[in-house]
């Protein structure tokens, strides 16, 4: 047995992300996908890890992981078991990173860049629209504990600025149960 093919490769990347360890999604994206024939040749993800070029195995039906790894463990947006929304950021070594996330809502923008041993950031969102940070540390804004991680009501405000500091790798990040 071996690592799953690339289409599949999401489910090994939403395990790392809540345990924070985006940094091993960082590693394969630059070990594993960026060297791939077919990105390198036709900027397309091919279907397996090795091809042969000329064939079908150039074609994906569905290697999307990198995009949604982005949104889902970079960013970190979803929603909780009560269906409000959030983002848990996790940039691992990123140097800087911009991404807008489209949502019923409307767009999410982020972008991040790296100072000294955190990254300065900028969020925005629609108007409206109820946005909480989740973090390894409190922000200057009020907070939450939830035992794990902190969680952070947006100001109304069209844009926020903040700093965020690494996760702790391998530490489950565990969603809240309401009522308990």
């Amino acid at each position: 047995m071996g690592i799953g093919y690339p289409a599949n490769s999401v489910w090994r990347h939403w395990a790392w992300a809540r345990i924070g360890r985006v940094d091993l999604i960082l590693r394969e994206f630059r070990d594993r996908w960026e060297p791939m024939y077919s990105v390198k040749h036709n900027s397309t993800i091919q279907e397996m890890w090795h091809v042969t070029p000329g064939t079908t195995s150039l074609m994906s039906h569905c290697a999307v992981a990198p995009t949604i790894m982005m949104h889902q463990a970079i960013l970190g947006i979803g929603q909780d078991s009560t269906g409000n929304w959030f983002i848990r950021p996790q940039l691992g070594d990123l140097e800087s990173f911009e991404i807008v996330s489209h949502t019923p809502w409307g767009k999410v923008g982020f972008m991040a860049t790296k100072v000294d041993d955190h990254h300065e950031c900028s969020l925005s969102r629609p108007d409206d629209m109820p946005l909480s940070i989740r973090t390894v540390s409190p922000l200057n804004m009020p907070f939450a504990d939830l035992g794990n991680e902190f969680s952070h009501d947006l100001p109304d405000e069209p844009t926020v600025k903040f700093d965020i500091y690494p996760y702790s790798q391998n530490r489950l990040i565990v969603e809240p149960i309401p009522g308990r």
